[in-house]
């Protein structure tokens, strides 16, 4: 069995306390996003896989192209992800970048939500580990 040193457990536990800020600062960025890109309606043109699960662990990727128009201009960009109800024509909402509109999301905070509360409750308890190690030094 390999003994970790002391030393090594604590940085450990500051890297499991950037890991949770990391994802704390996704979470905001991501509705950041939400909030600064724009909506429209899409359709979609394709749907095709381009990676396939093989065990209950991993999921499927797949490659959405979606059609819409931003101020007169057609657009066909991947969407990067797929949901059980994605079917070929089907409309569905999107939201666009406005800088770089071929840049497209699905609308949507509550994925970002989950990422600060997974980043808060690494870091918090990350946290709370290494105070404990640092007190009983």
């Amino acid at each position: 069995m390999i003994r970790l040193s002391n030393t090594l457990k604590r940085l450990m536990k500051v890297g499991a306390i950037l890991v949770g800020l990391a994802f704390i600062a996704a979470g905001v960025i991501g509705i950041r996003q939400d909030d600064t890109f724009l909506p429209t309606k899409g359709v979609i043109r394709s749907m095709e896989r381009t990676y396939e699960a093989t065990t209950s662990n991993e999921t499927d990727d797949w490659e959405v192209m979606v059609e819409y128009t931003v101020d007169g201009n057609t657009y066909i960009s991947d969407l990067g992800q797929k949901k059980d109800d994605f079917a070929v024509g089907r409309e569905i909402d999107i939201l666009y970048n406005p800088n770089d509109p071929e840049g497209i999301v699905l609308p949507g905070k509550a994925g970002w939500f989950i990422f600060i509360l997974a980043g808060a409750v690494v870091a918090v308890a990350a946290s709370a580990l290494l105070v404990r190690d640092l007190r009983d030094r």
